[in-house]
């Protein structure tokens, strides 16, 4: 024989090199989960902080994908082997950007019912408005990407989700 030979491996890794970013936030997700069982928060308060908790590991795993796609793919890799590459990080993004936001809807319908009921006035904290903030910027991100998206479909007049792959799967590169 000769030297011997690495496994070959089947994708990318699932963290990368910043999974103690996400692996951080998953631990303050868990206990503020945690705390949240134990005290006696209202129902609509609660549902607030357990929606929101989790945004935190999930936004967190969503940049972290975004920056691994940006970096180059291992050289020599096969045009099929970057396009799975490329499609596998586009798929984690959306998922993880995906159930981030729905948590959020759910956490902000929660908030502002809570303070209906109790006859409260909105925005009227540091972190009301720091939420306020968020949203905004998550919205401009959000309206930003959309050129990228949508762009081949611009260039051939022809818009149709069903016809658009790009929101799911990216270009190889």
């Amino acid at each position: 024989g000769g030297a011997p030979r690495k496994a070959a491996r089947r994708g990318p890794p699932i963290l990368g090199k910043r999974a103690w970013q996400v692996g951080l936030s998953g631990v303050v997700c868990a206990t503020v989960l945690s705390y949240l069982r134990r005290s006696a928060a209202p129902r609509l308060f609660a549902l607030h902080v357990a929606a929101m908790a989790p945004m935190l590991p999930l936004a967190t795993a969503s940049v972290s994908t975004v920056r691994q796609r940006l970096t180059r793919p291992p050289a020599g890799l096969p045009a099929a082997a970057r396009r799975r590459r490329n499609e596998w990080y586009v798929i984690r993004h959306f998922v993880a950007s995906a159930a981030a936001f729905y948590l959020a809807i759910a956490g902000l319908v929660g908030i502002v019912c809570q303070k209906e009921a109790l006859g409260r006035p909105h925005l009227r904290t540091l972190h009301a408005w720091c939420g306020a903030a968020a949203w905004v910027l998550w919205g401009a991100a959000y309206l930003a990407a959309q050129p990228q998206v949508w762009r081949d479909q611009w260039r051939q007049r022809r818009f149709s989700l069903l016809s658009n792959k790009r929101w799911l799967w990216s270009d190889s590169t």
